[in-house]
C-alpha cells in the first residue's frame, strides 16, 4: 500500500495537470506543496509509486522548504524536524563552500515567494547540487529511492521553457551575487553644521552591487530629512541607494547601517523519520557598517594682500578656532610692522 503522505500530493499534483477535481478530503492531505510544477512521466526507480514528479518546494511548519534527497518521502506540513549539521549531498559527500553560498543566496533572495516557474527552477538547481549522480550506476532504474540519483537532463527537458530559462539566469545571478555581502558608506568631504549634505550607501557582493536590498540607517550628531535620526533606503540596480541627506548637529556626525544578507549556507532541517527527505530553508546573516564624517566651518578673513578684497578660509571645526586666531595675529603683526616703517 502506498503511504498517504506520498500518494496524496501526487494525486493532487497529477489531477491539477489533468484538470481533474480532487475531493476535499484528499486535497487537505498532510503534505503541502507550495510553488512549482508537475512533470510527466516521473523519473523511474524501483518501487516509485508516483504518476508525476513535483519539482518545487514544500511547506514545513509554514516555511518554504526544499528537498535535498531526491526519491525520499516528501515531508508533511507538520513533519517533525530538527536542525541539522552541515549540508551534504544525498551520497554523504561534502558540498564546496562556494556552491553552499550560491544555494543560500538563491533561497534567501528568491525562495520565500517564488512564482511556480521560478520555484521549479530553484528545485531543479537544488536537486542538481545535492542529488546528481556521482557515477552512472546511480541512474539505474532498478535502484530504490535511497540509491537513485536525480537525472538532471531528464528533468530539465521536462520543465517549462520559462523554468529552463530561469535555471540559466539564476545560476549566473548566484555566481555573481552570492555572499558574503558588505555595506559601504561614503561621507561628504567637508560638511557644515546646520547644512545638509549627501552621504552614499551601497551593498556589495565582492565588487558587484546588490540590488533591491533594504538598509536601515541611524545617525548620531546629525539628522535626516524632517529631523529624524533613523531611516531606511533601498538599493538600486548597481547596489547604490539614492543619496541620503544628513544635517550635522555636532562635530562628528556618524551613521550606522544595518541589513540582512544570505548566510554562508542554507539552514538544514533533518527529519525524525529516516525515510523522509532532509530539507533546506533560507538562512540570513546580519551585515553592518559605520562611518564618522568630518565637519568644517566656513569663515571669512581679510586677504593678506593689499587689494582690499576678502577670501574665504575653510578650517576644520576641531582646532579651527586656534588656526583662525593664528591667522588674525599674523595680520595684526604685519600691520604694526608696516606702520613702524612708515613712521621712520
Amino acid at each position: 500500500m502506498i503511504p498517504r503522505r506520498i500518494l496524496a500530493p501526487l494525486v493532487v499534483a497529477t489531477a491539477a495537470v489533468l484538470g481533474v477535481i480532487v475531493p476535499a478530503s484528499m486535497a487537505s492531505a498532510a503534505v503541502a506543496t507550495s510553488a512549482g510544477v508537475t512533470t510527466l512521466p516521473p523519473q523511474p526507480f524501483a518501487g516509485n509509486p508516483a504518476t508525476a514528479d513535483w519539482i518545487g518546494d514544500y511547506l514545513v511548519d509554514g516555511v518554504p522548504s526544499w528537498m535535498t534527497e531526491f526519491g525520499f518521502t516528501a515531508p508533511d506540513e507538520a513533519e517533525p524536524m530538527q536542525p541539522g549539521g552541515a549540508l551534504v549531498t544525498k551520497w554523504g559527500t561534502a558540498i564546496d563552500p562556494e556552491t553552499l553560498s550560491e544555494m543560500s543566496y538563491l533561497l534567501f533572495v528568491h525562495g520565500s515567494t517564488p512564482t511556480s516557474v521560478q520555484a521549479a527552477a530553484l528545485a531543479h538547481i537544488v536537486h542538481t547540487w545535492t542529488a546528481a549522480p556521482q557515477n552512472p550506476g546511480q541512474l539505474d532504474p532498478a535502484n530504490d529511492f535511497r540509491h537513485i540519483a536525480y537525472d538532471t537532463a531528464f528533468h530539465l527537458a521536462k520543465l517549462p521553457s520559462g523554468a529552463q530559462d530561469d535555471v540559466t539566469s539564476l545560476l549566473a545571478e548566484a555566481a555573481m551575487l552570492h555572499g558574503p555581502w558588505s555595506i559601504t558608506l561614503t561621507a561628504p568631504a567637508a560638511a557644515r553644521i546646520g547644512a545638509a549634505s549627501n552621504w552614499t550607501v551601497r551593498v556589495l557582493a565582492g565588487v558587484n552591487g546588490v540590488p533591491s536590498r533594504t538598509v536601515s540607517l541611524t545617525v548620531t550628531n546629525g539628522t535626516f530629512a524632517g529631523g529624524a535620526t533613523t531611516t531606511t533606503v533601498t538599493t538600486g540596480a548597481d547596489g547604490s541607494a539614492a543619496p541620503v541627506a544628513v544635517t550635522p548637529t555636532g562635530a562628528a556626525p556618524a551613521i550606522i547601517a544595518t541589513a540582512s544578507g544570505p548566510a554562508a549556507a542554507p539552514l538544514v532541517m533533518d527529519p525524525v523519520d529516516a525515510d523522509v527527505s532532509r530539507v533546506i530553508q533560507a538562512a540570513s546573516a546580519p551585515i553592518s557598517a559605520s562611518l564618522t564624517g568630518a565637519v568644517a566651518t566656513t569663515t571669512i578673513a581679510p586677504e593678506l594682500a593689499r587689494t582690499g578684497t576678502a577670501v574665504p578660509i575653510v578650517v576644520p571645526a576641531l582646532g579651527g578656532a586656534l588656526v583662525l586666531l593664528g591667522v588674525l595675529l599674523a595680520i595684526v603683526s604685519a600691520g604694526r610692522a608696516r606702520r613702524g616703517r612708515t613712521s621712520r
